[in-house]
């Protein structure tokens, strides 16, 4: 082996070259080790740039600024983006990227490389591409300009992939704008939609309607088939209510049972009463959910734009403000918005928070009307009447609140309160040794909804002491014939515990008389409005003995109530009624008077006998029966007790 210097001097013997060679021989093995180094790191930073573009999900590209964006160079991943191989793009006109790119957005992406070559500057664009299979994609694309020195321009830079995080962005902002259970737009959208349709009214001199929608009676349906059938439910709702409105208007959902339109019109509106009646039709169309058919109506309330308010609250107030009109005159209907409606609802908020202020500080107090027995001639039970006392102390009529009440959800509460009110009061007048009787209490639709309501009812009796068999539950007929099935189970399931069941308000409803004989009650009540119309409708009275004589074939008692007059006493002593209660014998009672009615009534039969007390109280010698002041509400006049004793015994006879 050869020394370097032996290298060097054959190098400069065999081909004359210059002693400088064998210096760059020797500077070149010196350095060597350095090289060897040098290539790594390229080898390194080739397979580095490799795996980079290798896993970027899109692609590397260079092309040319002319109309087709001929590409020059770009990476295997354009494939995978594309479905274009590398060789289908470089330096073609028939496919090229300009082609690629979705042309609604081929404009803005070349604008805005333009822009940033004008402005020496990178460029961030995101874009849709259309692949060889003709699906879409959404890509960003990231790069800058660049001239060579003859001023040609290229444009380098990375396209990615972004679809699966657009779509989730799209998503998130569908969700955002749209109400889970219909995909209806929710109130944020349709906020921004009314602006624009108000901003557009403006320009063109139109109108908008704004139609606020509440479904009567919906919490009632969602308590009884449940969540999953109420959203189905809803769903329906939103599909009839798209059906009777153009593409150009706007159907969405606040929330709950509450939707709203917004409609185009023009002049002063009154294409909206058409859509209204469309909507009111389609909803109280029969549904039909797991064989069962259910009907459902809505009341609605419109106010216009620039006429009725010029912002979105306004507008909406407004058209809520109508809506709660349209309740109070029997649910189904729309009404459009006027400014006297104002005075009617600030009296609505009034009362709505007098009675929860009711509610929490318990300005409650019950009052008890006796039930007469008319074979026996004695008190046989009470009915508990609730009244709440505003905050000045003054009683509140039932009419006034109860509505209030069953919407807001407070009945529940107040009727707990009655429930242990009245048992406690129940079991007093046993501890006193009066004679034992029933107490009556009205149950609301919301109540018998309960899930608990059993449990309700059981804590309070169980927590007074009472018997059970001491109770009397009075639901209305409309009440029981709504999800016949389930009521008739909870039916069961308090007669099994022991209280007495009566159907209050007969005869106004549409009992199924085959479901009639299946529910588990004891009383009929024939509804007051028969019985205050015995002295003057003939059909009256025709009500009023079938429901007697259908009471009895079922084996049930009749109660008559609102019973005001002699003649009407005498037509249900005629008609053999078992029971009657009204201002004829007493007004409500609070406790104490009712107390000391049944202490008299405890004594001699001769003595204190309910009928003789009753002609007593015509003559006004009975200071807890109807004063004088009250005798024209009873339809009485003065008249000799000794008479009207008689009358009654002949017609009882």
């Amino acid at each position: 082996m050869l020394t370097s210097s032996e290298r060097s001097f054959t190098l400069t013997a065999n081909h004359g070259v210059a002693a400088p060679l064998a210096s760059v021989a020797l500077t070149l093995e010196t350095n060597e080790p350095q090289i060897e180094l040098s290539r790594r790191a390229l080898r390194d930073e080739e397979r580095m740039l490799t795996t980079l573009m290798s896993n970027l999900n899109g692609m590397v590209c260079r092309h040319r600024n002319d109309s087709d964006y001929t590409i020059e160079f770009v990476t295997e991943g354009c494939e995978r983006l594309t479905g274009y191989a590398p060789a289908d793009l470089l330096f073609s006109a028939s496919v090229s990227y300009a082609r690629i790119i979705h042309r609604d957005d081929r404009a803005r992406v070349r604008g805005e490389i333009e822009a940033a070559i004008a402005g020496s500057r990178r460029f961030l664009i995101e874009y849709r591409i259309v692949c060889r299979n003709g699906h879409i994609k959404w890509v960003v694309a990231c790069g800058v300009g660049s001239v060579d020195s003859e001023g040609n321009v290229t444009v380098e830079g990375t396209v990615e992939d972004v679809t699966v995080s657009k779509l989730n962005q799209e998503k998130l902002e569908h969700l955002a704008n749209h109400d889970v259970v219909t995909n209806l737009p929710n109130r944020l959208m349709m906020n921004d939609r009314l602006r624009e349709m108000m901003l557009s009214a403006q320009r063109s001199n139109g109108v908008v309607g704004v139609v606020l929608i509440d479904l009567d009676h919906f919490k009632l349906i969602n308590d009884t088939l449940g969540h999953n059938r109420g959203d189905q439910l809803l769903q329906t709702v939103a599909q009839r209510m798209l059906c009777c409105v153009r593409d150009t208007d706007t159907v969405a959902r606040l929330g709950g049972d509450e939707f709203v339109l917004l409609l185009w019109g023009e002049g002063r509106g009154e294409a909206m009463s058409q859509v209204a009646d469309r909507v009111l039709s389609a909803i109280s169309r029969p549904w039909k959910i797991e064989e069962r058919e259910l009907s459902m109506s809505c009341s609605m309330g419109v106010s216009l734009f620039p006429r009725d308010g010029r912002d979105v609250q306004t507008l909406l107030k407004n058209a809520d403000t109508a809506m709660y009109k349209a309740k109070e005159l029997g649910r189904n209907n729309f009404q459009f918005y006027s400014p006297e409606m104002n005075s009617a609802i600030a009296e609505r908020l009034e009362m709505q928070s007098a009675l929860r202020a009711a509610v929490e500080n318990e300005q409650f107090e019950l009052l008890y009307q006796p039930k007469i027995d008319l074979v026996t001639r004695r008190i046989a039970g009470m009915e508990a009447l609730l009244r709440i006392k505003d905050a000045g102390g003054a009683l509140l009529l039932p009419q006034q609140y109860i509505r209030l009440a069953e919407e807001s959800g407070l009945i529940v509460s107040i009727g707990e309160w009655v429930m242990r009110e009245a048992f406690a009061f129940n079991k007093s007048l046993q501890v006193r040794g009066l004679p034992p009787m029933r107490v009556a209490i009205n149950l609301s639709a919301r109540q018998l909804q309960r899930y608990d309501l059993l449990r309700a009812i059981e804590q309070a009796v169980s927590d007074s002491g009472l018997d059970a068999q001491y109770v009397e539950l009075e639901l209305t007929e409309s009440m029981v014939m709504n999800d016949t099935e389930n009521v008739i189970a909870m039916l069961q399931q308090l007669k099994a515990l022991g209280v007495q069941l009566s159907i209050d308000d007969f005869g106004t409803g549409y009992s199924s008389l085959s479901y009639l004989k299946r529910l588990p009650v004891s009383n009929l009540k024939i509804d007051q409005s028969f019985v205050r119309e015995l002295d003057q409708e003939d059909n009256a009275g025709a009500i009023a003995k079938a429901i007697i004589s259908l009471g009895h074939s079922l084996d049930m008692k009749v109660i008559a109530e609102g019973v005001e007059t002699q003649s009407q006493l005498s037509f249900l002593l005629e008609n053999k009624c078992d029971v009657m209660q009204g201002f004829l014998f007493s007004r409500p009672l609070n406790g104490a008077e009712f107390v000391a009615l049944l202490e008299r009534e405890s004594g001699p039969a001769a003595e204190f006998s309910v009928l003789r007390q009753l002609c007593c109280s015509f003559g006004g010698q009975l200071p807890l029966q109807l004063s004088t002041t009250n005798d024209s509400r009873a339809g009485t006049r003065q008249a000799s007790a000794e008479v009207l004793l008689e009358g009654a015994l002949e017609v009882a006879a």
